[in-house]
């Protein structure tokens, strides 16, 4: 029986103090929770199976809006959608929308860092054209947004989030909400990237870093983590997003499951890493990370590293470097000392070119870990001979 204006007045003033069902027509129905709320709800049936979808709340939705929308549900099944996916669709209207849907439904299963590409959005996309509706959404939007990174000089950044703007917007068009991508004829060879750094560190500049860390006022973690970084040649991330459940220092193991390429990474450590990671672990006040954060239960930031090793340039007194040179000059120097190139390759995580995986066929993985087992006990004998003079 369909609800009156009369039904409707009773059920306001009288609520059951349970959930309750007041079926109207059509399966449009008014449910009440056991608070007292009334709620339009309709009830349909797609592809074989039964689905609710709430439209508003009564008496602010009044029940010829809530019969119009019931309608507009039974007409889209009439036509082979489903209502539901269409409510989602309506929910993604702008940029800030999209970008945020892309984080949630695509970003989050498929990259390894989402904080990198959330404070991308955060601060170069949504700031500038956030509000942008995407049903108007042109290649001049797009250029809003990259012209001011390009004003502050910031090229290989816009390179960056032209290449973020064009991924979201590529998902975008295959989910239905953008008809066309506006990214489409911009090229990001217009944004060329700085030629690739080359610098690393001789064996007199590594003696020096290596002796003037401790005495710059920096602190004991940033110092221990930049002596680590040199012996192992290992990116900054990869120890600041460490736990501790990821070391086995008794086995001399070091496990790092989020890096760069996706997969999983395992290195063996030399005897002098196991120690400097034990002198690590006294300042991690028990935290599971290896390096945490001052700033609650969180993994301190890679930049906190590059930041406090670029305030104290000057007191090296040698050619100007970062923490990721570092990395560099682990790898050209375990070449330097006639370490395997298949070697070097595996134990910094670069995906193995054809000619390499020569080497590789055939060995079983105990005996590869070994060897790198042996590559950085002898890297770390090398930088021990730099800074004992």
């Amino acid at each position: 029986m369909a609800l009156g204006k009369r039904d409707l007045e009773r059920i306001l003033k009288n609520p059951a103090g349970k959930q309750t069902m007041h079926s109207h027509e059509m399966g449009l129905a008014l449910r009440e929770s056991a608070k007292g709320v009334l709620t339009w709800q309709g009830k349909y049936t797609f592809e074989g199976k039964q689905h609710r979808i709430d439209y508003g709340r009564f008496p602010e939705m009044p029940l010829r809006k809530a019969e119009d929308a019931h309608a507009d549900t039974r007409q889209l099944i009439i036509e082979g959608i489903d209502p539901k996916l269409e409510r989602n669709q309506e929910t993604v209207s702008t940029v800030a929308d999209l970008c945020r849907e892309w984080l949630d439904k695509y970003a989050r299963h498929n990259r390894t860092r989402l904080d990198i590409p959330q404070r991308e959005i955060k601060a170069d996309i949504n700031p500038s054209i956030g509000h942008i509706k995407l049903s108007i959404m042109k290649v001049r939007h797009v250029n809003q947004c990259l012209d001011p990174i390009m004003a502050r000089g910031s090229k290989p950044h816009a390179r960056k989030i032209l290449g973020l703007l064009r991924q979201i917007c590529a998902w975008g068009v295959r989910r239905g909400y953008l008809q066309d991508d506006p990214t489409a004829s911009l090229k990001k060879s217009e944004y060329h990237a700085p030629k690739p750094r080359e610098r690393y560190l001789s064996g007199d500049e590594i003696a020096t870093v290596w002796q003037k860390l401790p005495n710059l006022g920096l602190s004991v973690q940033v110092v221990l983590a930049t002596k680590i970084l040199l012996l192992t040649g290992q990116r900054r991330n990869e120890i600041t997003l460490s736990e501790w459940r990821h070391l086995d220092l008794d086995k001399g193991v070091w496990l790092m499951p989020k890096t760069k390429n996706g997969s999983d990474h395992t290195i063996p450590l030399s005897g002098q890493v196991i120690e400097l990671f034990k002198q690590l672990k006294e300042y991690s006040n028990g935290s599971k990370y290896v390096m945490p954060s001052p700033k609650g239960d969180k993994p301190m930031s890679e930049k906190v590293i590059t930041r406090a090793i670029a305030r104290k340039q000057d007191d090296f007194d040698i050619e100007h470097w970062t923490p990721h040179d570092l990395r560099r000059t682990a790898i050209s120097g375990m070449n330097a000392i006639g370490i395997m190139p298949h070697v070097v390759e595996m134990l910094v995580n670069h995906s193995l070119p054809d000619m390499l995986r020569v080497y590789v066929h055939g060995k079983q993985d105990s005996e590869l870990f070994e060897m790198q087992r042996d590559a950085l006990e002898r890297w770390a004998k090398c930088v021990r001979g730099a800074y004992n003079g």
